[in-house]
């Protein structure tokens, strides 16, 4: 060390002197906070860590002094499934899975395949199988065919057969369009269904094509279950005919069923908890007491953006599911049943009696 001027040496440590400090301890005083480490957590347990318990509260829990310091979260935590879907991959165990063809576009593919690949190369004796790298989902398979030897390349075959649209675009596999049907008909979701594919080792289409083609589907079937719903008004004209009655009296029985219970808001909340309800009208002719007319009453909008609480209803941008106001009681099953008693009396039917729940005041 060198030497110290002499103006600065009055403000060095001298030979002999003691901290003001030595031999104290802190008493009454509270020791500085320690300031959290720095961590970076997946996407799917930040979101756990940093938001709200109430799903409408979107703004984040407030850190504290003993809490972590969060940077930017890393992508999301893969799932069992996607690091099956992985391993499958690179380990080539896809080709032990199975997939939803139709017999007679497999039966073109490979004919056409064999016929290709022996006038390109008439020599090769390697082995042709399926392409998975280059395959195409869409709810069906689009495959290809290629040679383990030779460059053989076939081009994509559609193993399905599509449904003829007049819109422009690509046209909608058939398969897609009819198992929508079928989900309509059992309490099987799109997550069930997908269930159901992957144990059966098939690869499951995605949740926004399986929704895009209900969507599709929902309208069909809307359409074709009012002209059932006028067929059989007919048909109960004729049996009263046949019967020797009057043709345009029939009884009836109707209620109304909502996706919450009424009744489970009852000291818990001054507003109806129901959203969304079906009214059916059943005739009380026949033992088969088919239903006749039906309402369903909603006040939820798939368009969450455009469709707030003051908005009424279709007069957003977009397409909008609710048609009933947020005001509206739903409850109201007297105004569901009039619009239901519009469809008889537009088909010439005329109500005798009615039966309901003695909590329903359709019959005053």
């Amino acid at each position: 060390m060198g030497l110290i001027p002499w103006r600065l040496r009055k403000y060095t440590f001298q030979k002999g002197n003691k901290p003001y400090n030595k031999g104290k301890k802190y008493r009454n005083k509270t020791l500085p906070a320690e300031k959290g480490k720095f961590v970076r957590l997946p996407k799917d347990l930040y979101d756990l860590v940093t938001k709200s318990v109430h799903k409408k509260n979107v703004q984040l829990i407030p850190a504290s002094t003993k809490s972590a310091r969060f940077l930017r979260p890393k992508p999301p935590t893969k799932t069992e499934v996607e690091k099956c879907a992985e391993n499958e991959t690179k380990t080539g165990s896809e080709k032990n899975s199975f997939r939803l063809l139709r017999i007679n576009e497999l039966e073109q593919m490979w004919n056409e395949v064999f016929i290709e690949h022996r006038q390109i190369s008439p020599m090769c004796t390697g082995f042709i199988s399926w392409d998975l790298s280059a395959e195409q989902q869409r709810g069906a398979w689009r495959e290809k065919a290629s040679c383990n030897k030779c460059s053989y390349h076939s081009k994509m075959f559609n193993l399905y057969n599509e449904v003829i649209a007049k819109k422009r675009g690509r046209r909608t596999a058939a398969i897609n369009l009819s198992i929508q049907v079928a989900l309509n008909h059992i309490a099987i979701s799109t997550t069930g269904l997908q269930k159901l594919f992957l144990g059966s080792n098939i690869p499951a289409p995605s949740t926004s094509s399986m929704q895009h083609s209900a969507n599709v589907v929902s309208e069909i079937i809307e359409e074709y279950n009012q002209k059932d719903l006028v067929q059989k008004r007919k048909l109960l004209k004729e049996i009263n005919i046949l019967r020797g009655d009057n043709p345009n009296i029939i009884n009836i029985q109707a209620d109304g069923m909502y996706n919450n219970p009424i009744y489970s808001g009852m000291g818990k909340t001054p507003f109806q908890p129901a959203t969304q309800c079906t009214y059916n009208m059943l005739e009380n002719n026949t033992y088969k007491h088919s239903i006749v007319s039906t309402r369903q009453v909603s006040k939820l909008c798939s368009n969450k953006s455009e469709h707030k609480t003051k908005t009424k209803v279709k007069s957003h941008k977009g397409h909008c599911s609710a048609n009933i106001e947020m005001h509206d009681s739903i409850g109201s099953e007297e105004r569901w049943a009039k619009d239901c008693l519009l469809d008889l009396k537009n088909d010439g039917l005329e109500v005798q009696e009615i039966t309901t729940d003695p909590d329903s005041r359709v019959s005053l």
